[in-house]
């Protein structure tokens, strides 16, 4: 059986550059909340 796990996020004017793109650190921080989720429904 395969499992999915979803994690979304609304981005903050302080979590992106002048250029409009989202900082590194923040995508960093959505793969580890994104793993923990999908580590937690095994």
């Amino acid at each position: 059986m395969e499992k999915q796990a979803s994690v979304s996020r609304v981005m903050m004017p302080n979590q992106i550059n002048p250029n409009g793109n989202i900082y590194g650190g923040e995508i960093m921080k959505m793969m580890d909340a994104a793993a923990y989720a999908a580590s937690r429904k095994s």
